[in-house]
């Protein structure tokens, strides 16, 4: 279980850099352009989603232990009539871990599992503060430079590659961030060792996939441990109206008279 654990926090560690690679790639010219132009058009209008699959395998000493993240956005609305819906699941040998954030009627919700439920009044701006502490990571600048892009099949392919000296001083600050955490989980010395990746966009100019791997080393329990990520992000029903999907008991939830401390 110990190793699952620190598992689990390498795949917080991939979507961090996973949001390093992101924004870096705003940063990196005339393929940046073509992709924030197509990440704001994906973005655009009052109703949103994005699902999110992250594959993780961690090879250590003989053993190899895979795991999967699940994640699903929904959003719609504006201001305080926004609603929205964050599920974050990762399947583990002994069953899911699964996280909730979920945004409805000026009421923010917070679903940590049995026992862990709990909600309170909140404007959208506060929730939406509350969201990011979890959900995005600080990026570094100036990382992408060999970006490039190709059309295929009408469709426009960006594809680029972050070597490991480049990722190792871009993503200082997100290791800083998280080394309390990861050593607390017998993870030591962690060391990006490159990021891959390509964008798809159609021809509509929209983000069709995402998808990014993440390779770096680490110390676990005394052995050195590679771990390689593939992430994966795709945009269903742009420009599509949709329903948010909320659990049946939000009714339930135990109410808080503030915010939780980030």
């Amino acid at each position: 279980m110990k190793k699952c654990l620190a598992l689990l926090l390498c795949t917080v560690l991939v979507l961090s850099l996973g949001g390093f690679t992101a924004k870096e790639t705003a940063a990196a010219g005339n393929p940046a352009k073509i992709y924030r132009e197509a990440l704001d058009k994906s973005l655009q209008g009052d109703a949103v989603q994005v699902n999110t699959a992250i594959d993780t395998a961690m090879k250590a000493g003989g053993l190899t232990i895979s795991l999967r993240t699940n994640a699903t956005i929904q959003m719609k609305g504006e201001g305080d009539r926004t609603q929205f819906s964050i599920v974050i699941s990762t399947a583990l040998p002994d069953g899911e871990e699964k996280l909730g954030f979920y945004y409805k009627g000026g009421y923010l919700y917070l679903d940590g599992g049995p026992g862990a439920k709990l909600k309170v009044r909140a404007p959208m701006e506060a929730a939406g503060m509350i969201v990011n502490e979890f959900c995005t990571p600080t990026a570094p600048t100036d990382a992408l430079k060999n970006a490039t892009v190709k059309q295929v099949d009408g469709n426009t392919v960006i594809t680029y590659k972050v070597g490991a000296t480049e990722l190792q001083a871009g993503a200082g600050d997100v290791l800083a961030a998280l080394r309390d955490a990861l050593r607390e989980e017998g993870l030591t010395n962690v060391k990006p060792l490159a990021i891959t990746g390509s964008v798809t966009i159609d021809k509509d100019g929209r983000i069709a996939a995402d998808r990014a791997q993440v390779k770096f080393s680490a110390v676990v329990e005394g052995q050195t441990a590679v771990c390689t990520s593939t992430m994966t992000s795709t945009y269903p029903a742009v420009g599509e109206d949709f329903a948010v999907q909320f659990p049946a008991d939000l009714a339930s939830y135990q109410e808080m008279s503030d915010l939780p401390a980030a």
